[in-house]
């Protein structure tokens, strides 16, 4: 059990529940509306930075709900192994991060029907990671900054029988303005080999919010278009 919950927690697959978000406004865009006699669903993009729904997208902050979660997948590393939380320098990599999303070729924040799914922070002893069970901690054993544009982290596996955790991840900064970035993740063993496309929540209100909201019971996420990495890269490098 041990095993299926860390995997899920690195991958950010699973979002947590949260409170519902305000009524959206009669002048908001929708992109999926649908009021039934037992629900009322919508998906509509924000784009009031000071709306309540926007604020809370984009907070930090933890709840009861983070701590608790936080503190027992906290435990479970150092029981694993001790000591493992030794503070690293962090150089000007931005603390706070929010996954992008595309939709008609612009980029989003996205509020999920259910959670707060893939946020990331970077902080001197540890990196955290939303999926499933919250806010889920890991040691850093390493932090380098290659260049002004890339940077490495290598996060310490405590569980030797989960060879499958990423534990290295290269962080692209594809806008220098903005920070906007690629994290690419992989595994000490190959098997996964992923991209993330961040910015930090200090440049969030760049970018409108599309938000996933239902009324009554959770619905299926919102699917977005998918984004070309290489070619993402490949911009910046020939910048």
């Amino acid at each position: 059990m041990k095993q299926i919950t860390i995997i899920l927690l690195l991958a950010g697959a699973f979002p947590i529940a949260k409170a519902s978000p305000t009524l959206p406004s009669n002048d908001t865009i929708f992109i999926f509306r649908k009021v039934t006699e037992w629900y009322y669903h919508a998906i509509y993009i924000e784009k009031d930075k000071k709306s309540e729904t926007y604020k809370r997208a984009i907070d930090f902050s933890f709840e009861e709900w983070d701590r608790r979660n936080y503190r027992s997948q906290k435990a479970l590393v150092e029981r694993e192994a001790p000591g493992s939380f030794v503070k690293r320098e962090t150089f000007d990599l931005p603390q706070n991060w929010l996954p992008l999303y595309k939709y008609k070729d612009k980029y989003y924040l996205y509020d999920p029907s259910d959670g707060q799914c893939s946020r990331t922070m970077i902080k001197s002893r540890e990196y955290i990671s939303w999926g499933m069970e919250g806010p889920g901690p890991w040691p850093m054993k390493s932090v380098k900054k290659i260049s002004d544009t890339r940077y490495t982290l290598e996060l310490l596996n405590p569980f030797d029988h989960l060879p499958s955790v990423f534990n290295h991840i290269t962080i692209h900064i594809i806008d220098p303005e903005t920070k906007m970035a690629i994290f690419e993740y992989t595994s000490q063993d190959g098997f996964y080999h992923f991209y993330r496309l961040f910015i930090p929540a200090a440049h969030a209100s760049n970018f409108d919010l599309i938000v996933n909201y239902c009324d009554k019971q959770r619905q299926m996420e919102f699917q977005f278009e998918k984004i070309d990495y290489a070619k993402l890269l490949d911009n910046r490098g020939s910048k």
